[in-house]
């Protein structure tokens, strides 16, 4: 599906190495086709990849932290999306070691709820006939949330417990890894060296 998926990007002019940001969205299962290109796609396009999964389905043991960001939305009334984490366990969080759960904890997941909608057919969140309080059918709802994300106009908040900097980021950070902080304009008197 990578190989697919590259080339149409190709065939409709994405340049490779041109380091343009790409979005996939997936539905249902194209949620799991999605995260499973990631990798592949990543390493052969040099580009930042971010994915919107509409009531998608997917594992815990795709690489979810190469993604810049995944914006997973799901109903509230969505039996698939209930029954992921039993479907594939490496997505409960006594798995803290999966992919799911580490992108999860660096901030790079977001769960938003498309209210009181379901997976599909009447009432999903394809429904063009099934009207939300606000009045808008559940497929615009959907369409102004895909819309927004990839126009930029919309903010997700980001739990703040999730967005911490990993282990590598915080040593980067540290004084003794910042070459200001050494005084390469010195140097020992040769008449102190020994030969």
């Amino acid at each position: 599906m990578a190989q697919l998926i590259y080339n149409s990007l190709l065939k409709h002019g994405y340049q490779p190495n041109s380091r343009v940001p790409i979005t996939l969205v997936g539905y249902s299962g194209g949620g799991q086709v999605s995260m499973g290109a990631l990798p592949y796609l990543k390493e052969s396009l040099h580009a930042s990849i971010e994915i919107i999964s509409l009531a998608g389905v997917f594992s815990g043991n795709t690489k979810a932290i190469s993604l810049e960001h995944l914006y997973h939305l799901a109903g509230e009334r969505d039996g698939i999306e209930q029954l992921a984490p039993t479907l594939f366990p490496k997505r409960k969080p006594i798995f803290f070691l999966s992919y799911w759960n580490r992108a999860k904890r660096r901030g790079q997941v977001s769960m938003i709820s498309l209210g009181n909608v379901t997976h599909n057919g009447p009432e999903g969140v394809l429904d063009p006939d099934y009207y939300l309080p606000d009045g808008r059918s559940s497929l615009q709802q959907t369409l102004d949330w895909i819309s927004g994300i990839i126009l930029g106009k919309l903010r997700v908040d980001i739990d703040p417990i999730r967005a911490k900097s990993s282990d590598c980021e915080r040593y980067r950070q540290a004084e003794f890894e910042q070459a200001g902080v050494y005084p390469f304009s010195q140097s020992v008197s040769p008449e102190l060296c020994r030969r």
